[in-house]
């Protein structure tokens, strides 16, 4: 869809702004979609809050370049929070006010951070949403487990089991 967009100016949409992120494993890549617009119509609509991020739990687009003048815009940047990463957050808009920030010496990253319940509504694509989800999961279980080994307890945490007793 993305390259659909680029390929037909006709549709208006050549200034949309979009943030990919690859997340690479053993057996593939899957490329996340961020709806930076979407974004920003949420962060006021439902609250997204602002937090300070610890740049050891943060990463950034790898391939931004450092440009000094970002260090006087003062918009604050885009932090999802994600899972299955060796970071906790990445920089879905922002970068190179991060990376100015990163390259000043700062250590902490004030910005509007995007959690699992904002998350419906700024991926392109449902199979993102469900990656991410799943994703979640896995984290969620994977913690029950380190913390208390009880299969039941385990299996109650995942979203067939949830779904199944909704309304219980």
């Amino acid at each position: 869809m993305i390259d659909l967009v680029s390929q037909h100016p006709e549709l208006g949409l050549e200034d949309y702004e979009v943030f990919q992120y690859a997340f690479i494993t053993g057996f593939g890549t899957f490329t996340f979609h961020f709806d930076v617009p979407a974004m920003n119509h949420l962060k006021g609509e439902l609250g997204v809050p602002i937090e300070i991020i610890p740049g050891s739990e943060l990463r950034i687009d790898p391939e931004t370049p450092f440009i000094k003048e970002k260090l006087e815009d003062e918009r604050l940047p885009y932090f999802v929070r994600m899972f299955g990463l060796k970071d906790a957050f990445i920089c879905a808009d922002g970068n190179k006010r991060t990376k100015a920030r990163m390259e000043r010496g700062d250590t902490e990253f004030r910005g509007y951070v995007f959690y699992a319940e904002h998350a419906e509504r700024f991926f392109f694509f449902p199979q993102e949403f469900y990656f991410y989800k799943f994703l979640l999961e896995v984290t969620r279980m994977n913690a029950q487990m380190k913390e208390n080994w009880n299969e039941r307890d385990v299996f109650r945490m995942t979203q067939i089991y949830l779904q199944a007793n909704a309304g219980k």
